[in-house]
């Protein structure tokens, strides 16, 4: 899939207490592993993406990312 077939985009990204670090609409914008303008600790943090497309599906994803320093 494409990012132009996103009409819609939510993507959070959670440390393991479950506090919100990273989230944005633009599907261009990534994270960059810092929160608030600081590096954040090296560890596990939990990702959320929700997607509707163009053609009206939605699209739910999970997964997880190991932060290296």
């Amino acid at each position: 899939m494409r990012s132009s077939e996103a009409e819609e985009l939510s993507f959070r990204v959670f440390d393991r207490w479950g506090k919100m670090v990273f989230e944005s609409i633009d599907v261009d914008q990534g994270w960059d592993g810092t929160y608030k303008g600081r590096e954040l600790e090296a560890g596990v943090y939990f990702w959320y993406v929700t997607m509707k497309l163009v053609s009206g599906e939605e699209l739910n994803e999970k997964g997880d990312a190991t932060l290296k320093r």
